[in-house]
């Protein structure tokens, strides 16, 4: 079954945000089991783990030229970094994944948008994790608000960071942090950005409770960002 959301969603794709206008967003989580027959090993009652996930969604783009151009690039692709925000507040439920693109958009005449439709299909599972960082925009050095995960979590979690757009000439460093107090910090996953771009980069370990970014002072920059945390009701 798809669940469905209304009200503020974000879609985030690669550099772009398909959430300016988002009309309707589909997450779908399904497993399959596959049941022992007379004739299997009565041991061996449920083959369980194979998924089928997706992600639908409906709205306006504001530039219909770049949008095309990306769709031609991409379509088909399974390197496509996809982010979905279940709201527009630090913390709210978000859920990524490296992602094939496929969408049609119709050109709305001397607006300057088109409306896009378009079926993500992720290369394994959706990664469930929260928002971390809503799009800023930002020129100097600066740190997102602390993000309280109630727990620390084993295992690999993915960070997603979505780079909208990156000028200022150079390399700009931003960093995942984690803290067990939200007081003392260090990083536990580093990037270095230089164009508009995204990147899915994976956090093993543990990650402590609470986890923030912090980016330096070279270029200004447009990020979003999710992080899940494998192991923990966050991830």
């Amino acid at each position: 079954m798809a669940r469905r959301w209304s009200g503020e969603v974000r879609v985030y794709f690669e550099q772009y945000e398909v959430g300016t206008a988002t009309v309707s967003v589909g997450i779908k989580r399904e497993l399959d089991a596959l049941e022992n027959t007379a004739l299997g090993d009565t041991a061996e009652r449920v083959l369980a783990g194979i998924r089928k996930d997706g992600i639908e969604w409906s709205g306006y783009f504001d530039d219909s030229t770049s949008f095309d151009a990306f769709k031609a690039t991409n379509i088909g692709s399974a390197t496509l970094v996809c982010s979905v925000f279940i709201g527009t507040t630090t913390g709210n439920r978000a859920y990524g994944a490296l992602t094939r693109l496929y969408s049609e958009s119709v050109a709305m005449a001397n607006k300057g948008v088109v409306m896009a439709n378009g079926s993500m299909v992720p290369d394994h599972t959706l990664d469930r994790g929260y928002v971390h960082l809503l799009r800023t925009t930002g020129t100097g050095s600066s740190s997102s608000a602390a993000v309280d995960g109630a727990a620390a979590s084993t295992g690999t979690g993915f960070w997603y960071l979505h780079v909208f757009s990156y000028a200022g000439g150079g390399s700009s460093v931003v960093n995942l942090q984690d803290s067990a107090d939200d007081v003392t910090y260090a990083a536990v996953g580093t990037q270095a950005v230089s164009a508009a771009t995204a990147y899915r980069i994976s956090v093993t370990g543990t990650i402590r409770r609470y986890t923030r970014l912090i980016w330096d002072a070279t270029g200004t920059k447009s990020l979003a960002s999710m992080l899940s945390r494998g192991g923990t009701a966050n991830g």
